[in-house]
């Protein structure tokens, strides 16, 4: 597994992280799985025979594969904010607990209350995502454990048992072993500027999608649409002045066909990702990789380079400003209910590329920017947004990945808390 997990690694010692990764991971008395962080794809390279049995998921299903874990049921929608949440984890390390709902991987029909855990690790300078999960009710609330023996002992436990094994087995690769701990996974949260006030206007979010794939259809800008409530954060609209830039057309996206088809195939979910949340990065490129996926999971600003998804980046690279944008929060029943919706814009340039000391940053060229801002803000002003809003038809049955919405007065833009030292 070492060997082929290796991809997009220039360092020698990744084999190591990896071999020591595989140890903790199958050392672990209960269900546990490693994800490795520094792939195109985060893919999964190792999981127990713990997690095989109860998850009931064959090793072939998820070994050495996006194991979509922001999404991991294909039969049911988790809501929006878990998503979100699931990918800030996995983006930049904070820390996850949730119970949700969840169906076995051989009987979709069975409904079960999960709780995962999530976690982030670092070998030597290597990061790798760990997730554990237990079943709710296999641990008493009065303390007596009546369940299967593999989940004895509390979560709390649990991941001290991991941290335990990490000081055992690192150092026979020579590797330094630690956490991302929750104050160094805080400097990457973001914050929306402005006051949220709901207007009376009501659509299905699929409606609110074709209305803004229209305007940035119809700037000048190069401009990208990306939708942060569909797994891995995809592409759904890139413009012409965008396509021109990059050379990437409309039926590279294949967006509509990835909607109707998720269900079927998962693997499609990867397409309108490419070149933005994944690419390969080198060792020296990890802090644009950190802010890249945080603004895929939280909207936070950041410079970047837009790249090809098995290629290093370009000379001249083309740069890309991302920043997300709310427009409306969730209504009534449904993935969405109660949550904030977002956007994530990517706006190109022909300059040249930022530099990494920028990557982190909300720095952007604010003519090009202002204006793609301004015609934003100016579409919930639209004296004719309803009428161009019903003229999107929505989907038959409900968007697995949608739901209801209610428009605000104005336009939220994301904005980064400072780093350290800024």
């Amino acid at each position: 597994m070492a060997a082929s997990a290796n991809e997009g690694s220039d360092n020698a010692t990744k084999a190591a992280a990896l071999e020591c990764i595989t140890r903790i991971i199958d050392a672990c008395p209960f269900p546990a799985i490693a994800n490795d962080w520094e792939m195109p794809e985060i893919k999964c390279v190792a999981m127990n025979q713990h997690y095989v049995d109860h998850k009931r998921c064959p090793k072939d299903r998820l070994l050495g594969k996006n194991n979509r874990v922001l999404d991991p049921t294909h039969q049911t929608s988790l809501p929006g904010k878990v998503r979100l949440d699931l990918r800030a984890a996995f983006a930049f390390g904070s820390h996850y607990d949730r119970d949700f709902v969840s169906v076995k991987t051989d009987d979709p029909g069975r409904k079960f209350t999960k709780s995962i855990g999530v976690r982030t690790m670092t070998l030597g300078d290597h990061r790798f995502v760990i997730g554990v999960q237990r079943t709710r009710g296999d641990l008493k609330a009065e303390g007596t454990f009546q369940g299967d023996p593999v989940y004895a002992g509390t979560t709390k436990e649990w991941w001290e048992k991991i941290e335990s094994l990490m000081r055992d087995f690192a150092p026979a690769v020579g590797l330094e072993p630690s956490w991302i701990s929750e104050q160094e996974a805080s400097r990457w949260h973001t914050a929306i500027r402005g006051t949220f006030k709901q207007t009376d206007t009501r659509c299905r979010k699929e409606q609110l999608d074709g209305v803004m794939k229209e305007l940035v259809a119809n700037l000048a800008q190069p401009v990208l649409l990306l939708d942060p409530f569909l797994p891995d954060c995809p592409v759904i609209a890139v413009n012409k002045a965008a396509q021109a830039l990059t050379g990437w057309s409309e039926i590279d996206l294949n967006i509509a066909e990835c909607c109707q088809r998720m269900s079927e195939d998962d693997s499609l979910l990867a397409g309108g990702a490419y070149h933005i949340n994944y690419g390969l990065y080198t060792r020296e490129d990890q802090g644009e990789r950190i802010a890249v996926r945080t603004a895929c999971s939280n909207g936070r600003p950041c410079a970047a380079a837009f790249r090809d998804m098995y290629k290093s980046r370009d000379e001249p690279p083309v740069p890309m400003w991302l920043q997300g944008v709310t427009l409306a929060v969730g209504v009534d029943e449904g993935p969405l209910s109660g949550g904030d919706v977002w956007y994530l814009i990517a706006l190109l340039g022909d300059a040249s590329s930022p530099g990494e000391e920028d990557c982190a940053s909300s720095i952007q060229p604010d003519g090009e920017w202002n204006v793609v801002s301004m015609h934003m803000e100016a579409l919930l002003k639209d004296s004719e947004l309803k009428d161009k809003l019903n003229a999107v038809q929505p989907l038959a049955s409900p968007h697995p990945y949608g739901g209801e919405i209610k428009l605000l007065d104005d336009a939220l833009w994301h904005a980064a808390l400072p780093l350290p030292g800024q």
